[in-house]
Formats: structure tokens, C-alpha cells, sequence
């Protein structure tokens, strides 16, 4: 008896290690990953086509839809609204044929909602943050939007929005492009809330080890400039975001590229701002010499009193700091920016004068103009 007992239990170990032998002749064939991707795909066809297509739920996208939409404005109750608007975010979580289709009515509905009505909009931007986590490929169009919506009347809304954002930025589900520089503006937000959220988001990007601080700066710069804003916050925001340059190479490069962008701007407030930023960087001695060289692309814009004082900036503070030979080079730029200061600021006054002698010559033509036909 005890025999035979022996001899079962030794079968049942040999078809246990047969089995285990198998199984991992399976794994090294990868037949169970295939089995496990083919479930996924099954799982992912269901939730396409049966859950919100042809399954029970789907019976009530329609009437979502109908309601969201509010085209007759019959079903004007906030609070329908509000629930209908976030069950349609719910469907669209499950099917992306379904989420692409309907991610304009959304944006719609939140355009269209009383500025009163916070709660929708708040709402929606974390049902936006689930949608663009699970089917980012539809939602990348309309990143522009959700960035649109920091600039809302609210500050419920702009706090969910910047929320969303900073949770996908950093984990790498938005790509970071210029419209970053929204955020940027929420450094000067009134809520001391969104200012430290988008400190902290800043401080983050600036800890990657490629910097995208470095790479959106040229851009966000040009943009800050041209937007209305005051000039005091945008020299905030400028010298916070340029703080996070450190490196030497990146210093004289970024110096390289904003030299470039003054023949693009188109008043001297712009290029005036463009100084300022050039002064906040780590000059070094190679700066000083890529400024050199590029001279002629910013002397046109030394007139401006503002702009010679952000160039004598860099230059006094590199002069602290700098070795004998260096000091003819920073004594010969700063004696050509003040020479072309003067020589710009009496063009400039010429110009003017030349300009108001034109405009009071055309306003007596007109009026000679208009005398002599009165008089026939």
C-alpha cells in the first residue's frame, strides 16, 4: 500500500513538472503572450463596439448627446446640464470612435455654459484629463483649448485646469509646445494657489535632464512680449523662467537665438523687452563675443534708452568678474552701444520731426484743398 501511494505521488510530481516544462516552453514561444494580447484586443473591441454601441448604454447616447447639445434649449437646467454633460465625458471614457466624435460638442458645451456656472466647466476640464490620458491621439487637436481654458473668468476653473495639465505634463501624456506659455502667465495669477502650482510645475520640467525650459524660452519670449500683458509681470515671469538656465552652453546659445528675434519685432517695446532678457542671462566671456558679432542685428534699436541700459547691465556685470584681456573687449562694446545710442536717438528725433513737418503739410493741402473748392 505504502508502495503504490510512493508511485502516485511520483506520477503526480512528473505531470507537475511536464506541465511546468510546457509552460515555459510556452513563455519562451511567447504563445501566452499572444493568448494575453488577443484577450486585450477582444476587451478593446467590446468596449468599441458593444458597450456604448450596441449594448444597453448605448440606447442613451443619443439622448446625451441631445441633451448636451441644448440645440432648442429645452433642456436649459443647470443641474441636467451639468449631469448629462458629465455622463456624456463618461461614455466617450469607453469608446474612442464615440470620445472623437463628440470632443467638439463638449468643448461646445463648455464655451456655451453661463459664466456663472463654474461647476460644468470645472467638471468637465477633470473629465478632459481622463479622456486625454486614455485616448490621446484624439485629444491632441484640441490641446490649444484646454490650455485656452487658464484664461477662464473663474478661478475654480483655471485651478482644475492647471491641476489636469501639470498631472499630464509630467507624466508625458501632453507634449510640452508653446502653449506653455499660458502657463507662464499663471505665475502671475491673483490666486496664490494656480502662482505656486505653476512654480512647482517650472521646477519640475527644469530637473529632466534635457531642460524643455531651454527649448520653449526663444518662443514663450516672443510670444509673452506680443501678449497684453504688463510689463512688470512679464519681466517677473522672464526672470524666474531664465533662472532655471544654468548651463554655460545653453546660456550662449539662448543668447545666440534671442540676438536673432530683433529684426523680427515690430516695436521697440518688444525689443526692449528682448534686452531685458538678455540681461538676465549667466553672461560669460563667449556671450560677450556672440553679442560682439551680432551687433547689427539689435544697433538699429540702441536709440531707446531702455534697451542701452539692459546692454550696459551685462556689461557691468561681466566686467566685475573678468580678466585684464577681457576688459579692452567690454570697454570697446560698451563705447560702441553708447556711441550708437547718441547717434540713434538724434536719427530718431530727426525722423519724428521729419514725421510731424509731413503730417502738418498734408492737413494744410486738405484745407487749401477743401478753401478752393468752397471757393468755386
Amino acid at each position: 500500500m505504502l508502495q503504490k501511494n510512493l508511485s502516485q505521488q511520483q506520477k503526480a510530481d512528473e505531470r507537475k513538472k511536464k506541465n511546468k516544462n510546457e509552460s515555459n516552453l510556452e513563455d519562451e514561444l511567447g504563445v501566452s503572450d499572444e493568448a494575453e494580447a488577443e484577450t486585450e484586443l477582444r476587451i478593446a473591441e467590446i468596449a468599441e463596439k458593444e458597450i456604448v454601441g450596441r449594448g444597453l448604454l448605448g440606447a442613451f447616447g443619443p439622448l446625451l448627446v441631445k441633451v448636451v447639445s441644448n440645440s432648442d434649449g429645452s433642456f436649459s437646467s443647470p443641474l441636467l446640464q451639468q449631469c448629462a454633460t458629465l455622463a456624456l465625458c463618461k461614455f466617450m471614457c469607453v469608446s474612442y470612435t464615440f470620445c472623437e466624435k463628440h470632443l467638439p460638442l463638449l468643448f461646445n458645451a463648455m464655451a456655451k455654459a453661463p459664466t456663472e456656472d463654474s461647476t460644468l466647466r470645472a467638471n468637465t476640464i477633470v473629465a478632459l484629463g481622463d479622456l486625454a490620458f486614455r485616448f490621446p491621439n484624439a485629444f491632441e487637436p484640441y490641446t490649444p483649448r484646454m490650455y485656452a481654458c487658464l484664461r477662464d473668468g473663474s478661478t475654480r476653473v483655471r485651478r482644475h485646469t492647471l491641476m489636469v495639465l501639470t498631472h499630464l505634463i509630467l507624466n508625458d501624456m501632453v507634449k510640452v509646445k508653446g502653449q506653455v506659455c499660458e502657463i507662464a502667465m499663471c505665475l502671475e495669477d491673483d490666486e496664490s494657489r494656480i502662482r505656486d502650482m505653476s512654480r512647482l510645475l517650472f521646477k519640475e520640467l527644469s530637473k529632466r535632464s534635457n531642460n524643455p525650459i531651454y527649448n520653449l524660452l526663444p518662443d514663450m519670449i516672443s510670444q509673452l512680449s506680443k501678449m497684453d500683458i504688463a510689463k512688470e509681470a512679464f519681466r517677473r515671469i522672464m526672470a524666474f523662467l531664465l533662472g532655471f538656465i544654468e548651463k554655460d552652453k545653453q546660456n550662449e546659445m539662448l543668447a545666440d537665438k534671442i540676438c536673432h528675434r530683433f529684426p523680427t519685432c515690430t516695436t521697440i517695446s518688444q525689443k526692449a523687452d528682448l534686452a531685458f532678457c538678455l540681461a538676465q542671462l549667466k553672461i560669460n566671456e563667449k556671450c560677450i563675443k556672440l553679442l560682439n558679432e551680432n551687433f547689427k542685428l539689435y544697433k538699429d534699436s540702441l536709440f531707446s534708452d531702455e534697451v542701452t541700459k539692459s546692454f550696459l547691465s551685462i556689461i557691468q556685470k561681466v566686467r566685475k568678474n573678468s580678466k585684464a584681456e577681457l576688459k579692452e573687449v567690454l570697454d570697446e562694446f560698451e563705447n560702441q552701444i553708447t556711441t550708437q545710442n547718441g547717434v540713434g536717438a538724434e536719427n530718431e528725433m530727426a525722423g519724428t520731426k521729419a514725421a510731424k513737418a509731413k503730417s502738418r503739410a498734408s492737413k494744410r493741402a486738405k484745407r487749401n484743398a477743401l478753401k478752393n473748392a468752397s471757393n468755386t
